[in-house]
């Protein structure tokens, strides 16, 4: 049997500590989308400006949606919601590092 220069215990402790150290990296990114998001979520209203169909299903729907403060954004809706162009629609915004996403309340468009 040769004999292994590289085999010994400080070799052995560094190729541990690699592994712990990709596994913790590892962890924080699949976690990071956990921890990203800061403050809570906001309720914000707008007006619907267009409905659009999405690929060839009928009940994928996305809406064009003109905010109250002067934005305008693109979000899917829930089959079965009863939204036309026109109405008033409530939305759920989240706040987080990336950016901000849209998502309609339970009772979208109510009205």
């Amino acid at each position: 049997m040769t004999f292994d220069p590289f085999d010994t215990p400080a070799d052995r402790m560094r190729q541990w500590k690699a592994y712990l150290l990709g596994g913790a990296v590892i962890l924080l990114i699949l976690l990071g989308g956990k921890f990203a998001t800061t403050g809570e979520d906001h309720l914000v209203n707008g007006t619907v400006v267009r409905i659009e169909k999405i690929g060839t299903k009928q009940l994928d729907v996305r809406a064009i949606v003109r905010l109250d403060n002067g934005g305008q954004i693109s979000t899917s809706l829930p089959s079965l919601t009863n939204c036309r162009t026109g109405s008033k629609i409530r939305l759920i915004r989240r706040d987080n590092i990336v950016g901000r996403s849209f998502r309609p309340a339970v009772a979208a468009c109510a009205d």
